[in-house]
């Protein structure tokens, strides 16, 4: 009976090219060459994405972009590998297949589970440092206070603070945070310590944007030199009058980070900074910090580290979130971080970061 199928299968295909005429197969060739054109070009393309990310040599809006999403490029890339596969596409399957490749030795470790092998010290102090944009239009102070209070911080800075809930936060976390720096007329930025601040400077990084705030903390003796840091975000380039973003624009951050990491090179350690950088991680400002600081969370953090958007509606939709890594906690190389997290809740568009830190033993 197999025999019988084979034979009859092997006539039908001989009938089929017998009855299929010349110009439909020469449709189904020429169709199947631009099949594979395409899906070579888009796999090829992916990959000048992912090999733009790791050169970074400059800024380009519309790569700069994909750059916040380049995780998500995963998604296109998969696609486009099945593709080659269907259609037996070779150059759309090295191209895919490198890029592929590429994604996961940028990305992958970030998902896999894994445990920091730094154990929180018994002697030294352990310091949590703690980052919160607060979102400007939102007044509730008791919710922000209680959502602070709940992380049990040591330092803690926050960005976006309304005016007119500066005074009821400073009311509710006095008693937990005696030290206290309100905002300024260079910036939104508030800083809240259990320690003594002996020393505080609002500066302007690189003389543009927003002011940074500088502080001195005396941690049962130690000096610690704490940088917070809010610069304006990325402008983003629209297609028309449309609201789909085409290019990003990070203006002179790199120039502003480098400005910080100046004056925090000439200081005694330790140094932390923290805050909302508005960039990506696949940013040149994070790679220009990343490789003079320790990234806290990605030393003893767990997954990917969105803090931006959440809870966010637009027209009655809520937008997907988070999906962007916006607030960080670098610290120097003679501290250490036993744990870091970020911590989601509705109070807020921005998830919060708290990091703990504590010098080397």
């Amino acid at each position: 009976m197999n025999r019988n199928q084979g034979y009859l299968s092997k006539v039908e295909s001989q009938l089929f090219r017998r009855v299929v005429s010349p110009e439909v197969k020469s449709s189904v060739k020429r169709w199947r060459l631009w099949v594979d054109f395409g899906v070579s070009g888009l796999s090829a393309a992916l990959l000048g994405v992912v090999i733009w990310q790791v050169v970074l040599p400059i800024e380009l809006p519309s790569l700069t972009l994909l750059g916040v999403f380049l995780p998500f490029l995963a998604l296109p890339t998969v696609t486009m590998l099945l593709l080659s596969l269907s259609v037996k596409s070779k150059p759309g399957f090295f191209f895919g297949s490198s890029a592929l490749l590429g994604l996961l030795v940028l990305c992958g470790h970030y998902v896999l589970p894994h445990q920091s092998s730094l154990a929180a010290p018994e002697i030294t102090p352990i310091v949590r440092a703690m980052t919160f944009n607060l979102r400007y239009e939102y007044y509730e102070p008791a919710d922000l206070s209680a959502i602070i209070l709940a992380q049990d911080a040591d330092v803690v800075a926050v960005q976006e603070v309304a005016p007119s809930a500066m005074s009821d936060l400073v009311a509710m976390l006095k008693p937990q945070f005696p030290y206290v720096i309100p905002i300024s007329s260079l910036s939104d930025l508030a800083f809240f310590s259990r320690y003594p601040i002996i020393h505080s400077e609002w500066f302007r990084p690189a003389g543009d944007g927003r002011g940074a705030l500088y502080t001195v903390i005396d941690i049962e003796g130690q000096f610690w030199h704490v940088f917070a840091v809010h610069p304006l975000p990325a402008g983003i380039a629209w297609l028309g009058k449309s609201l789909v973003p085409v290019g990003l624009y990070y203006g002179n951050l790199e120039a502003q980070i480098a400005d910080v990491l100046e004056r925090a090179h000439v200081l005694e350690k330790p140094v932390i900074i923290l805050g909302d950088f508005n960039k990506a991680e696949y940013s040149r400002a994070y790679r220009l910090i990343s490789h003079q600081l320790t990234d806290s969370f990605r030393e003893a953090g767990q997954g990917w580290g969105f803090t931006f958007p959440q809870d966010v509606w637009i027209d009655g939709w809520k937008i997907p979130g988070p999906f962007v890594r916006l607030d960080y906690i670098f610290h120097s190389a003679d501290l250490q971080a036993s744990h870091a997290e970020v911590v989601c809740r509705g109070a807020s568009d921005h998830c919060l970061v708290t990091a703990d830190l504590a010098l080397h033993p």
